[in-house]
Formats: C-alpha cells, sequence, structure tokens
C-alpha cells in the first residue's frame, strides 16, 4: 500500500472510537523449574541474550554451570541445548558464577564466578549457539589481584576489553581481549583507596557498565553505596577516574547498597539501582556526569529490604527500563522520557500462583534485541522466566514517541499480507503476531493524536 492509500486510510480511521494504547509487561511462561534439574538451571543468577537474539546464556550458581538455551524469536520460548558445568570435560572457573556476557561480535561468552574467582572463557558457535571452553583466569591468593570473588562483567562496545568488578578486591580489573581468540590479559587495575589505589567509591562493586560509545565505565559498589565513573580512552582503551557520588548528600540521591547499572542506548543516561532507589544520572557534552533525578518509592523498590532489587537495564529501544526484585519476587516496568531520560512507574508482576506466574528469586534480567521479550533469572525458581512487553504507542516501530506515516505502511502491508510482520512488532498489540484491522487503527490514532509519552513529557 502506497502513503496516498494509508493517508486516506487514517481519515476514516478518525470515526473509531477506544482508549489510547498502555504500556505494559506480561508472564508467559517459564522454563526449567525445581522439578527440571536435569537442566543444570539451579539457582540461575545471570541471564545474557547473544547480539543476534538467537541465543540465552544463564550463569547458574547451585549446579556450577553456564547454560545454552534456544530462543524462538517470534514466540520468545527457550529450549535447552546444553550446559557446561564447573571441573566436568575439562571446563574450568565456572564455579559458583554470578554473571554471564556475550561478545559484541556474538563469538565469545564469558562467566563470572564469585566463589571460583575466575572468569571463563568459551567461544561460541553462532548458528548452534554452542560453546566450547578456552581458558579460565583465576584471583585468589595464587591468581591475578582483581579477580577475587568476580561480582559483574561488561564487555566494551568495540569488543577490545572485558571489564570485571572485584567483590573481593575492591577493584575494577580492566581485561584485553583478544578479538581473534577471545582470550583475556589483565590490562588494568584500578584498586580503592582503602586497598592503596587511587579510586574512592570501590568497597565491595557490584556491577559494571560502558556506555555505547565506549567513553565512559560506571561501577556500583554495594559496600561503599556509591556509583563511581571512569572516562575511557577509545582508541587505547586507557581508563581515568571521573566522578563518584555517593549516597545521601544533597539533593540526596539513592545509592544505598547499589546492585546495578544500566546505560541508556543514545549514550545519554545512566541508571543504578540500589535498596532505596533508582538513581538517575545524565552524561553530558563535557563528559561529565551529573545528577539527575531519583524515582523510588514501594512501587519500584518495594517494601522494606526484603524486597532485595537485584538488576536493571535498559531495552535496546531506549523507551524502557525493567528492574527486578529478587527478595519479592517481582519484575517492574518503568517508561523512560525520551528528552528528559526521566523514569516513570507503569506496572509491576509478582508471582502469583493462582494465575500460575513464577518469579521466585528474579536475580537479573535480559531484553532481546527487539526489545518486546524479557528473560529474568530465577534464582529459587531454577529456571528462567518469559516475558512479553508492549510499548505505549501502538505501531511506533522505532519506540521514539511519535508514529510516522512509513510506520503505517509497514503496519498496513502487514495486516495485508496476513503474516506476522518482526519488523514492527509494536504494532501487534494482542500478541498474536498478526496485524489486525483494530491494531492498525490503533497505530493511525497514535499517529494522529500522537503518543502517550509525546502528550504527558514536559519540554525542556
Amino acid at each position: 500500500m502506497n502513503r496516498g492509500a494509508v493517508l486516506s486510510f487514517a481519515l476514516c480511521a478518525l470515526a473509531a472510537t477506544g482508549a489510547r494504547a498502555q504500556a505494559r509487561i506480561e508472564y508467559v511462561t517459564s522454563f526449567g523449574g525445581t522439578e527440571t534439574r536435569q537442566f543444570s538451571l539451579g539457582g540461575a543468577h545471570a541471564v545474557a541474550v547473544s547480539p543476534d537474539g538467537r541465543h540465552v546464556y544463564v550463569a547458574s550458581f547451585d549446579d556450577n554451570a553456564v547454560v545454552v538455551l534456544l530462543r524462538d524469536r517470534a514466540l520468545g520460548t527457550l529450549e535447552f541445548t546444553e550446559a557446561h558445568v564447573d571441573r566436568t570435560a575439562g571446563v574450568q572457573g565456572v564455579f559458583r558464577p554470578v554473571s554471564v556476557v556475550v561478545s559484541p561480535d556474538g563469538n565469545h561468552v564469558y562467566v563470572g564466578a564469585f566463589f571460583g574467582d575466575a572468569v571463563a572463557v568459551f567461544s561460541r558457535d553462532s548458528d548452534s549457539g554452542r560453546l566450547s571452553f578456552i581458558e579460565a583466569l583465576f584471583g585468589g591468593t595464587f591468581g591475578y589481584r582483581g579477580l577475587t570473588q568476580v561480582h559483574g562483567l561488561a564487555v566494551a562496545p568495540d569488543g577490545s576489553q572485558v571489564f570485571v568488578a572485584s567483590y573481593g578486591n575492591n577493584a575494577l580489573t580492566v581485561l584485553r581481549r583478544d578479538p581473534g581468540s577471545g582470550r583475556l590479559t589483565p590490562e588494568q587495575l584500578w584498586l580503592d583507596e582503602n586497598e592503596g589505589g587511587s579510586v574512592s567509591g570501590l568497597v565491595r562493586p557490584t556491577a559494571v557498565a560502558a556506555s555505547p560509545d565506549g567513553r565512559h565505565v560506571f561501577v556500583t559498589s554495594g559496600g561503599s553505596s556509591s556509583l563511581v565513573h571512569f572516562r575511557r580512552d577509545p582508541h587505547t582503551g586507557e581508563l581515568a577516574p571521573g566522578e563518584t557520588f555517593f549516597d545521601g548528600g544533597s539533593p540526596a540521591l539513592a545509592l544505598e547498597g547499589a546492585i546495578a547499572v544500566s546505560v541508556s542506548p543514545d549514550g545519554r543516561d545512566v541508571y543504578a539501582l540500589a535498596m532505596n532507589g533508582v538513581t538517575h544520572f545524565r552524561i553530558g557534552e563535557d563528559a561529565a556526569l551529573t545528577f539527575a533525578d531519583v524515582l523510588a518509592g514501594p512501587a519500584v523498590i518495594g517494601a522494606g529490604e526484603a524486597a532485595g532489587p537485584t538488576d536493571i537495564t535498559v531495552v535496546p529501544q531506549g523507551s524502557a527500563v525493567v528492574l527486578t526484585r529478587g527478595g519479592d519476587d517481582t519484575v517492574v516496568l518503568l517508561e523512560r522520557m525520551p528528552r528528559t531520560g526521566s523514569l516513570r512507574f507503569v506496572q509491576s508482576i509478582s508471582t502469583d500462583e493462582e494465575e500460575f506466574v513464577t518469579l521466585a528469586g528474579a536475580a537479573a534480567v535480559a531484553v532481546e534485541p527487539s526489545g518486546r521479550w524479557v528473560y529474568v533469572a530465577l534464582q529459587f525458581g531454577d529456571g528462567v522466566a518469559v516475558l512479553r512487553r508492549w510499548p505505549s504507542c501502538a505501531a511506533d516501530c522505532n519506540e521514539d514517541g511519535s508514529v510516522t506515516v512509513d510506520e503505517l505502511v509497514t503496519a498496513v502491508n502487514a495486516l495485508l499480507s496476513d503474516r506476522p510482520q518482526p519488523g514492527c512488532w509494536q504494532a501487534d498489540r494482542d500478541g498474536d503476531n498478526r496485524i489486525t484491522v483494530d491494531e492498525v487503527v490503533f497505530g493511525v490514532r497514535m499517529a494522529l493524536f500522537g503518543c502517550v509519552e509525546a502528550a504527558n513529557e514536559p519540554s525542556l
């Protein structure tokens, strides 16, 4: 259908009635569970999705394993492929793992072992998703300093380095990555000042993240209740300490027991998850990091310390943030304002036996590249939960807060062809992989009257 025909369709749709779309997240199913321990998903503690969206990788704390799952890209469901268990078939460095990441090129998987004091390196077959063990770098008494009790991992966007949050050494360790073999070589060690280093705020670091342009690295630390900013030379990979923010102060930051950090895809916003809220920071044009605002309250972080916030991530499209709470088995959806980067609460889902919703010990969250499917590692559920996400603006394929004629053309063409349209799943409001007339009309109304985000967000 051409653009003129779509405009005519839009005028006809003016007569249609109906409420605006509402962003939401929906529990679909779980893979694994305490009754299916043959999948080696006991104490699932971390989850990652490959860049091509074909596979999911899980770090299983209780089973000392990294598990490979095949993902159905249309339905979001998971299927077991294989598991690599510590001290089995030559595999090392996977004793009590708590983190897993996939390199940007999709060729390697890295696993961080907390009690194993190690980073394990695997090569990845892009077709099958299967892994082959390459090596493990160890910390501890006889190993490298800066690899004791590995708690968080991140890979530089250009794939040249792996960043390690060393809980036991109060350190951020930088490992040089060989892009061909995936092997790692210790390169930089940044210690907290209490360890004789030059950086404050690295007591018990919990997570690490890099900005999309590779110019910034951020570390949350639970022991010092802080967020530490490093500037990074994108050419050499050399780090330099930037700002450090601590819990409290004026204005009051929410960084108590800071546990996780995520950076928006546009590289403008940083979100630190802590026991008392989500603190939002902005990266300025001068590369400085500044405080923006805090989102807190029981709906976001739960009631009391027992709620236990565990992880946070920005969806690839940048329009939403998802966080997990392991203490009260909850997943929270937040909308992100496209201009300000501020967050607002939308919805939460918790374990509900009557509704067959299982989110026991929600420990970590990952979102596949299209942004539609959300995966949650269940530490006490011994598996992975699958959730489906909808944006608040129907047919907004780019999730930028507005619907264009070209996006409507995509939706109408999917309607006429009566086939799934993975290129704009945002128009599929009921999740059946088909586009209906009502769904196209919904998208037309968004285009004519404006999206919810655009209508409600204040101008700067």
